[in-house]
């Protein structure tokens, strides 16, 4: 019954282990591990937060204040044959103030516009950094894939030099070849050996990073899908959307030029309308009563600061100038990224199609090979040439396959998509 149980539960962790992992769940399985998404998802709710905090500042302010005060001595003077105390010893007074900012409102106001830019622009940095994750765990799966590819071939071409080498070696005992090609023989095959282990140590090393990037374990069996043998047509037009990395330096430009304006208003007075009521909690005395209430306005101008502000005005001028600049960089970097993009995949179009000729000659070429070697037409080193041309060719063939997948997602990303729509 236990090893019943035993055979049941291995059957279903292979059965988990085994199941192949999407191109569009990696790219969610990787967003969702990201520490950098996590991180900028902060950034942009701090930046939320900072605006409310702002904003908040516009209210009227609600204070309270208590202070119980003891003197040395009652003070009193005689009316009307008695004694009466005008401050008594102990004092018990309580406040409640409420205050409105004024001319404040003002410079408030313009923060908050500026805080406002800085928060648009934090989401559109959250939503960038989502945007390179999405397009990196793309282009790191179409990569692996490759690499998985590559070593299948690797691994073939092996298993091919190992099935000449046996032959070789009774054909050799009959004296029908020489010693020299049976030793070509054996040089490629290992060749093909030390190929394969690059190719092999290369796939292992990808296949690491990527369970990371993916939040795995990095002892998690993970298995992608195949490539396939061909691609279909690639769609003729691609759209165009607003690019984030502009859109952040746009906002950035934006809120800058409100925080030189917030600089300009630091110049103002400050103007607050009050209301206060103070309460002696302690019988006040004679001529005195319990109940203070007031009300009034406080205006404060710091005619002098040292030159504070105009210090404050250049950096924030300066600040701006530098913003408008990285837009404009910005914005001309993306076209020239757009238009690069564009001709990369353009000449990934034309490999694609050189490398399926190539293909199909390489392979047409080592038949024909096999068959005159087998007849004695040609020597080994001919056969062996072909066959290295037919690997060569699969190889360059997978490569152009995926190749062609990325360029085109990179394209996309350059017209501004948010997620990567793969053709394979």
């Amino acid at each position: 019954m236990r090893a019943c149980c035993f055979i049941f539960l291995s059957l279903c962790v292979w059965h988990v282990e085994a199941t192949e992992l999407l191109f569009e769940e990696a790219i969610e399985k990787a967003l969702a591990a990201s520490r950098q998404v996590k991180i900028s998802q902060i950034d942009a709710t701090l930046a939320k937060t900072n605006t409310l905090q702002n904003a908040a500042l516009m209210s009227p302010k609600v204070s309270l204040a208590w202070a119980n005060t003891h003197y040395d001595s009652a003070i009193s003077v005689p009316f009307n044959g008695t004694n009466v105390v005008i401050r008594p010893q102990e004092q018990s007074l309580g406040s409640l103030i409420v205050s409105q900012p004024l001319s404040p409102i003002v410079g408030l106001i313009q923060k908050i516009r500026a805080d406002r830019k800085t928060q648009q622009a934090a989401q559109a940095g959250f939503e960038l950094v989502r945007v390179e994750i999405a397009f990196g765990s793309a282009q790191a799966y179409r990569q692996i894939q490759q690499l998985s590819e590559l070593d299948r071939i690797a691994k073939d071409r092996v298993a091919l030099g190992e099935k000449q080498e046996q032959d070789a070696l009774a054909v050799f005992k009959t004296g029908r070849i020489s010693k020299s090609d049976l030793l070509r023989i054996q040089m490629a095959l290992g060749q093909a050996k030390v190929g394969a282990a690059t190719v092999k140590a290369q796939y292992e090393a990808a296949l690491y990073a990527f369970k990371d990037l993916l939040g795995y374990d990095l002892k998690d069996t993970l298995e992608l899908s195949k490539l396939p043998p061909q691609i279909p047509p690639l769609p003729e037009g691609e759209g165009e959307f607003e690019r984030l990395d502009i859109k952040a330096a746009k906002l950035t430009h934006e809120a800058a030029v409100e925080n030189n304006w917030l600089s300009i208003a630091s110049f103002m007075p400050v103007l607050n309308a009050f209301a206060r009521l103070d309460h002696n909690f302690i019988d006040p005395g004679g001529f005195n009563i319990s109940n203070i209430y007031s009300f009034g306005l406080n205006l404060t101008w710091d005619v002098w600061d040292g030159g504070t502000k105009f210090l404050n005005l250049k950096s924030s001028s300066l600040v701006s100038s530098k913003a408008h600049l990285n837009y404009l960089t910005a914005t001309r970097t993306a076209a020239i990224d757009q238009e690069q993009k564009a001709l990369d995949l353009k000449a990934a179009k034309e490999s694609l199609a050189l490398q399926k000729i190539i293909l199909e000659q390489a392979q047409e070429s080592y038949q024909a090979a096999s068959t005159r070697f087998g007849n004695g037409a040609i020597s080994v080193t001919d056969l062996l040439q072909a066959e290295l041309d037919l690997n060569n060719a699969r190889v360059n063939w997978a490569k152009a396959i995926t190749d062609l997948d990325i360029k085109h997602m990179l394209l996309q990303k350059a017209n501004g998509a948010r997620r990567p729509t793969s053709v394979l």
